[in-house]
């Protein structure tokens, strides 16, 4: 997990989590196609929200649906 705060940086929090998530998924070798079926979601949503250079900010709504998914509390993604 990454330690820079997003203030540091040019990215919002959603970039930020979003990064996390990448990273989480791809430590457990889960493409984003893969998790979009896992989440029982369309594969668009997850690239939307997931993907580097995605249009859609993460929600509250979705980060809790995303850690369920995956396991873990949502907060695991905010904290460094």
């Amino acid at each position: 997990m990454s330690t820079t705060p997003a203030a540091e940086t040019d990215h919002t929090l959603s970039d930020v989590v979003a990064g996390e998530v990448r990273a989480e998924l791809a430590r457990r070798g889960l493409s984003l196609r893969a998790f979009a079926r896992q989440l029982d979601v369309p594969e668009h949503w997850a690239v939307r929200r997931l993907a580097a250079g995605r249009s859609v900010p993460l929600t509250l709504e979705d980060l809790e649906l995303i850690a369920g998914a995956l396991g873990l509390s949502p907060t695991w993604f905010l904290l460094p």
